[in-house]
């Protein structure tokens, strides 16, 4: 009855994982985290490329890298 929770700077990992294993965080304009799942945005399918659509910013959370 254990949950295990892991947390990665890698987002390749998305190709690994199903939509209910997938959380984003956010900073809100107060600078506050915000966590939300990807089951919980609309239209998100099981057979999307999490990891594609992510880094082109279409479940928010978007990355800033470099």
């Amino acid at each position: 009855g254990a949950q295990l929770i892991i947390t990665s700077h890698s987002a390749t990992l998305m190709e690994y994982l199903e939509k209910e294993e997938i959380y984003c965080t956010e900073k809100n304009r107060s600078g506050e985290t915000e966590i939300y799942a990807l089951r919980d945005i609309d239209d998100v399918r099981r057979d999307e490329n999490y990891y594609a659509k992510y880094l082109s910013g279409v479940y928010g959370a978007i990355p800033k890298i470099g």
